[in-house]
């Protein structure tokens, strides 16, 4: 399904694809996707391209290729939805893009509950990840975003990991029952943090000299993949 540019609705529908996104929203489009059941066998579940900023609100998207939803170069705001399964990163944000996520539940990526990098900003509050095969929420090189009151839980690595040349503003964010450190920081990385409640993370609850890969990040181009109607 395309969203072009404008303000297009769509709330209810259900979309499954194979290899290609569920859901493609174009530069220019400011619309509202609402209450969707969307699943993608091959590729992400939604894409949002350079220059859009959607309204995503209390989607499902229970099976995903790639990246459950993927951000590149855009921003708007994603309230309430729900992401499962995911192959790679539950949410990816990239290229300069600066969303607002709030109340957003991820379980189970296959990589980074939420991975930020390549110059990405935006805030994230609320939000609660789980069970991750990766880290909980990585910020890679180039990235600042702003954390506020985040859940993460149950991750096979670190809760929160900041990777050399990622910026991190942390505040009041929970991070219990990770299998590494709760926040982890690698040199050449910073964090501001206030009101943090770190517990039972495997590791000490927080290292800054960590050396770790990042992770995968979602194909280029996007340009080939087209969305199914």
């Amino acid at each position: 399904m395309h969203f072009g540019a404008g303000s297009p609705s769509a709330t209810g529908i259900s979309v499954s694809t194979s290899g290609a996104p569920a859901v493609l929203i174009e530069a220019g489009s400011t619309g509202r996707l609402a209450d969707a059941d969307l699943a993608a066998e091959d590729g992400p579940g939604i894409v949002v391209r350079a220059g859009a900023a959607p309204l995503l609100e209390g989607n499902r998207i229970e099976t995903a290729g790639q990246a459950g939803l993927l951000y590149d170069g855009s921003s708007g705001r994603a309230v309430g939805n729900t992401i499962t399964g995911a192959a790679a990163s539950g949410i990816e944000v990239r290229g300069k893009s600066a969303p607002d996520l709030s109340g957003n539940r991820i379980e189970g990526a296959g990589q980074a509950g939420l991975f930020v990098h390549g110059g990405g900003r935006g805030q994230y509050q609320g939000n609660t990840i789980v069970g991750s095969r990766f880290s909980g929420i990585v910020v890679g090189a180039g990235a600042a975003p702003v954390l506020i009151s985040n859940t993460v839980l149950d991750g096979a690595e670190h809760g929160i990991l900041v990777l050399e040349g990622g910026t991190a503003a942390l505040q009041g964010n929970r991070i219990e029952g990770n299998a590494g450190y709760g926040i982890a920081v690698a040199i050449g990385a910073e964090i501001e943090r206030d009101g943090d409640v770190l517990a039972g993370n495997r590791e000490p609850q927080i290292r800054t000299d960590v050396r770790v890969e990042p992770p995968a990040a979602a194909p280029d181009p996007l340009d080939e993949a087209a969305a199914t109607e």
